[in-house]
Formats: C-alpha cells, sequence, structure tokens
C-alpha cells in the first residue's frame, strides 16, 4: 500500500534467520534477508492474514487474496454493509468523546485473579458475519455510551457486527464509526449506555519485564474471556506498519487467533495495548510467545480521530511496491543496489511518467538511502500532491522523473 516497510512483519527488527543456508534461501527468492510470518489474531474469514514481506507500499488496486502478495500487503477490506457501517460519510461530531490516559500507575499492583475482575467487564466478543462464515475477535469498551475499540482485520469483509458483552447474555448489533487499516485499528458503536468503559494506562512508560495480563476470546466462543499472562519481552521502536512508524509492544503472553482487538493489561488492570499479531513461523520454523500489541498512547491519536471524523486522513504514496536490493543481492544479480519496484499502480504518477516493474530506485530528491526505512522517510517528509523527484536504474541506465504524491485510501 505504501512505500512502506512492513511488519518486521507487521513489520528489520526481526531478523531471525542466522544461519547461512537460511540466508541464501532468502536471497534466492528475491526477498529480504529477514523474514517472518506474522499472523493477525481472528478466527473465521480472514483466520491466516499474514504479512510476508518487510517493504512494500500497496497497490491502489489490491491483489483479491486474503493473503499477501509478493509485495507484502494484503487486500483491502471491503466495507461492510449499510446495516454495519452507517452512512459512508460519517457526521462530524462537536463533542466525540476521547480516550483518557490514567497519568501514572495506581497503587498496589493487583494480582492476575484481581485484574480480571476489575477489566474483564470491559472486554467484549465480536461475530463479525461476512460471506465466507462468522468471524470471531476481540473488543475494549472505550465509553459508557457504547464505543469499542477492536482491530480493523476484525471486521474485515463483515455485513454483519455482533457485540456480545462479557456475561454472554446481552448482545448488540454494532456500527463501524470508523477503520484505520494502515494501524489496524476501528472504531464501533453500539446503542447501548451504562456500558463498563476500560481503564487505559500510559504505555510510554512501559519497560521491558513489566508483568502483564491479556483478556480474550481464542479459538471458539466457548472459550470466551480466556486469560493469559507474561511480561512485557520487548519494545520495538520505529517500526514501519504500512505508512505509518510505530513502537510495538511485544510480549510472552500467549495471544491466540481470536485474540484480536483485546486488551494488554499492566499490573494495575489499565490497558496499555491492543492486541493484534504473533509471529508463528518463518517458513523453516515455528517460534512461541511471540505477541505483538498496538500501544495505547499510539492508538489513542486514532481512535480520537475515527471517533470525531470517521475516518482517519491517508498518507502520501508514490504508488509503488518496493523491496530492497542489498550491496550483496546487487552483485549477485549484476544490478545496482536500492528499492526494486515489485508492483505499481498505473493510476500514479510513476507509471505515467515511465517507471516500471522491476526498476530499481536509487536516489529521491537527489539523496541516496542506506535502506526502505529511509527511503520512507524522506517520502513522508511530504505532503499529498507535493512533488519529489525518483532516480531509477533500468537494464545499466538512470533515469530521473518529477513524481506527484497520491493519497493513500486503503486505510478508509
Amino acid at each position: 500500500m505504501n512505500d512502506t516497510p512492513q511488519r518486521q512483519g507487521p513489520y528489520g527488527e526481526y531478523d531471525y534467520m542466522e544461519q547461512k543456508k537460511k540466508n541464501e534461501r532468502r536471497r534466492r527468492t528475491g526477498l529480504i534477508a529477514a523474514v517472518s510470518v506474522i499472523v493477525f489474531l481472528f478466527v473465521g474469514v480472514v483466520s491466516a492474514f499474514v504479512w510476508l514481506n518487510r517493504y512494500s507500499e500497496r497497490p491502489a488496486a489490491p491483489p483479491s487474496s486474503s493473503q499477501q502478495s509478493s509485495g507484502g500487503q494484503s487486500q483491502a477490506p471491503q466495507q461492510p454493509s449499510q446495516s454495519s457501517q452507517g452512512s459512508s460519510e460519517p457526521e462530524l461530531l462537536d463533542d466525540a468523546p476521547e480516550v483518557i490516559i490514567t497519568e501514572g500507575a495506581a497503587e498496589p499492583s493487583l494480582t492476575v485473579s484481581e485484574i480480571y475482575k476489575k477489566v474483564s467487564p470491559s472486554v467484549v466478543m465480536i461475530l463479525a458475519d461476512g460471506e465466507g462464515g462468522t468471524g470471531l475477535g476481540t473488543g475494549i469498551i472505550m465509553s459508557e455510551d457504547g464505543y469499542i475499540i477492536t482491530n480493523a482485520h476484525v471486521i474485515h469483509n463483515a455485513t454483519k457486527i455482533t457485540i456480545i458483552m462479557n456475561d454472554n447474555t446481552v448482545s448488540y448489533e454494532a456500527a463501524v464509526r470508523g477503520r484505520d487499516n494502515n494501524s489496524d485499528i476501528a472504531v464501533l458503536k453500539v446503542d447501548a449506555n451504562g456500558l463498563t468503559p476500560a481503564v487505559f494506562g500510559d504505555s510510554d512508560k512501559v519497560e521491558v519485564g513489566d508483568p502483564v495480563v491479556s483478556i480474550g476470546n481464542p479459538y471458539s466462543v466457548q472459550y470466551a474471556q480466556t486469560v493469559t499472562d507474561g511480561i512485557i519481552s520487548g519494545i520495538r521502536q520505529g517500526v514501519y506498519v504500512n505508512n505509518r512508524k510505530l513502537d510495538l509492544l511485544q510480549t510472552n503472553a500467549q495471544l491466540n487467533p481470536g485474540n484480536s482487538g483485546g486488551p494488554l493489561i499492566n499490573e494495575y488492570g489499565q490497558v496499555i495495548g491492543i492486541n493484534n499479531s504473533k509471529i508463528m513461523s518463518d517458513g523453516v520454523d515455528t517460534y512461541e510467545g511471540m505477541g505483538f500489541a498496538i500501544p495505547m498512547t499510539q492508538a489513542k491519536v486514532i481512535i480520537d480521530e475515527l471517533i470525531a471524523t470517521g475516518k482517519v486522513e491517508g498518507q502520501p504514496i508514490i504508488g509503488v511496491t518496493v523491496a530492497q536490493v542489498t550491496q550483496e543481492m546487487a552483485e549477485q544479480e549484476g544490478v545496482v543496489p536500492g528499492a526494486r519496484v515489485v508492483s505499481i499502480d498505473t493510476s500514479s504518477d510513476a507509471y505515467s511518467r515511465g517507471m516500471r516493474l522491476g526498476d530499481i530506485i536509487t536516489q529521491i530528491n537527489g539523496k541516496t538511502f542506506e535502506d526502505v526505512d529511509d527511503f520512507v522517510e524522506e517520502k513522508n517528509r511530504f505532503k499529498i500532491g507535493d512533488q519529489i523527484s525518483l532516480t531509477y536504474w533500468r537494464e545499466g541506465k538512470t533515469y530521473e522523473i518529477q513524481v506527484r504524491l497520491m493519497e493513500d485510501i486503503s486505510s478508509y
């Protein structure tokens, strides 16, 4: 979707291949050296939404498969029907509620059992009905008047969304207030009052080793409100999730399909993250206890905008999917290092000015870049409609073009 490194999954944080033969295998495929399989934690229609490539920019016309293309992006979710989506242009809310981040830690710390009793009334089950069946996910009650936070991929292709409260006796049909596929965050709305909202904590204060608890609905409805615990295993900074540079909270608390959209909770019963993915396999080895959550302080900005306006403004993109060509790869292939174009939007300025599949971008605005992260950083300094220069290599010749940045509308 964007000229973005993808989740190292989501999104060069995750370089697990240390054996030479594995590295050689990666090079032969033409993918980046660090390839991890990261799976969204959602049961049902999209049960294996896998990121395969770190560096990508999703084309405007995405592939039809529910898995990612070799460029690293999956099909953009379709809009739900009117019953769950509401109007195509949500009304602006002048008095929109916002996520309130609690400053400082509560005292004293709680046991896992106490955390469950405190937070579980704010955790709901989400049933997403679509053409392929019913999917299962988790949500977090944000406000007493019915705003609920989850992952955007949980409501992928949903035509009807049902919210089941923690006691399993009350249910509501939900409307989609807004979604942002780039950050994998969605906000739902049910017609209810007197709900129990979660308390949200400051994820910027989280440290490696802090205890955490997860509550969710893994596998099937009979395992609703499952609790697991662990620690913060790492704080992955500067990771690109589509076209956004984010930090991710890594945890060894068991996260399984169905946990998507559920809370990652600190020892004080405060929600500090939204669970959304895990590393399961790289195609060679299998990994356990490597789950990830979107930090709450970062999610707040997106959630507040979704509630207020129904959408998040699209990011500037060139309209290409790119993959890293390292110096070593370039020498082996007889090309130059840079960012190889592996897909291109034919409606983009880059295409109209001559860029094609296989071209290798070597400079942006006259500057060379160490890797695709640097390439994206430079591009993101500009706005939609700005013009930038790209230098690219093709069959021994170098070309320079001026291209206008387009809006990434795939997040809507």
